[in-house]
Protein backbone atom coordinates (compact mmCIF):
# COMPACT_ATOMS: atom_id res chain seq x y z
CA UNK A 1 0.00 0.00 0.00
CA UNK A 2 2.81 2.41 0.91
CA UNK A 3 4.58 1.73 -2.37
CA UNK A 4 1.39 2.44 -4.26
CA UNK A 5 0.92 5.73 -2.36
CA UNK A 6 4.51 6.76 -3.03
CA UNK A 7 4.11 6.01 -6.73
CA UNK A 8 0.82 7.91 -6.80
CA UNK A 9 2.52 10.91 -5.16
CA UNK A 10 5.32 10.85 -7.77
CA UNK A 11 2.77 10.68 -10.58
CA UNK A 12 0.84 13.59 -9.06
CA UNK A 13 4.00 15.68 -8.84
CA UNK A 14 4.81 14.98 -12.50
CA UNK A 15 1.26 15.90 -13.51
CA UNK A 16 1.49 19.14 -11.53
CA UNK A 17 4.77 20.06 -13.24
CA UNK A 18 3.25 19.35 -16.65
CA UNK A 19 0.18 21.39 -15.75
CA UNK A 20 2.32 24.32 -14.61
CA UNK A 21 4.39 24.23 -17.78
CA UNK A 22 1.31 24.14 -19.99
CA UNK A 23 -0.25 26.98 -17.99
CA UNK A 24 2.89 29.06 -18.44
CA UNK A 25 2.87 28.42 -22.19
CA UNK A 26 -0.81 29.32 -22.47
CA UNK A 27 -0.32 32.54 -20.50
CA UNK A 28 2.62 33.45 -22.71
CA UNK A 29 0.60 32.86 -25.89
CA UNK A 30 -2.31 34.82 -24.49
CA UNK A 31 -0.04 37.73 -23.61
CA UNK A 32 1.35 37.69 -27.17
CA UNK A 33 -2.16 37.69 -28.61
CA UNK A 34 -3.26 40.55 -26.37
CA UNK A 35 -0.35 42.69 -27.48
CA UNK A 36 -1.48 42.16 -31.05
CA UNK A 37 0.37 42.65 -34.31
CA UNK A 38 2.21 45.73 -33.08
CA UNK A 39 3.73 43.83 -30.15
CA UNK A 40 4.80 40.94 -32.39
CA UNK A 41 6.31 43.40 -34.85
CA UNK A 42 8.23 45.10 -32.04
CA UNK A 43 9.61 41.74 -30.91
CA UNK A 44 10.74 40.90 -34.45
CA UNK A 45 12.25 44.34 -34.92
CA UNK A 46 14.12 44.06 -31.61
CA UNK A 47 15.48 40.64 -32.59
CA UNK A 48 16.58 41.95 -36.00
CA UNK A 49 18.18 44.99 -34.39
CA UNK A 50 20.04 42.74 -31.95
CA UNK A 51 21.40 40.73 -34.87
CA UNK A 52 22.47 43.88 -36.73
CA UNK A 53 24.07 45.29 -33.59
CA UNK A 54 26.02 42.08 -32.98
CA UNK A 55 27.18 42.06 -36.60
CA UNK A 56 28.21 45.71 -36.40
CA UNK A 57 30.15 45.08 -33.17
CA UNK A 58 32.00 42.23 -34.85
CA UNK A 59 32.80 44.42 -37.83
CA UNK A 60 33.97 47.23 -35.56
CA UNK A 61 36.26 44.87 -33.64
CA UNK A 62 37.78 43.72 -36.93
CA UNK A 63 38.39 47.30 -38.04
CA UNK A 64 39.98 48.15 -34.71
CA UNK A 65 42.31 45.15 -35.01
CA UNK A 66 43.26 46.15 -38.53
CA UNK A 67 43.94 49.75 -37.46
CA UNK A 68 46.18 48.62 -34.60
CA UNK A 69 48.08 46.36 -37.02
CA UNK A 70 48.49 49.27 -39.43
CA UNK A 71 49.74 51.50 -36.60
CA UNK A 72 52.28 48.86 -35.54
CA UNK A 73 53.46 48.51 -39.15
CA UNK A 74 53.69 52.29 -39.49
CA UNK A 75 55.79 52.51 -36.33
CA UNK A 76 58.11 49.80 -37.67
CA UNK A 77 58.48 51.67 -40.96
CA UNK A 78 59.27 54.89 -39.13
CA UNK A 79 61.91 53.16 -37.03
CA UNK A 80 63.47 51.69 -40.16
CA UNK A 81 63.42 55.09 -41.85
CA UNK A 82 65.04 56.74 -38.82
CA UNK A 83 67.75 54.09 -38.68
CA UNK A 84 68.43 54.50 -42.39
CA UNK A 85 68.66 58.29 -42.00
CA UNK A 86 71.01 58.09 -39.05
CA UNK A 87 73.28 55.67 -40.97
CA UNK A 88 73.18 57.95 -44.00
CA UNK A 89 73.99 61.00 -41.91
CA UNK A 90 76.90 59.21 -40.22
CA UNK A 91 78.19 58.13 -43.59
CA UNK A 92 78.05 61.69 -44.92
CA UNK A 93 79.69 63.12 -41.82
CA UNK A 94 82.59 60.67 -41.85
Amino acid sequence: MRDMLAELKVNQDELRRDRDEWRWRAERLLADLQRGAWGRWCNRAAAALDAVTASFCGLLAGVQNKLSEMKANRDELRQGRDQWRSRAERTLIV
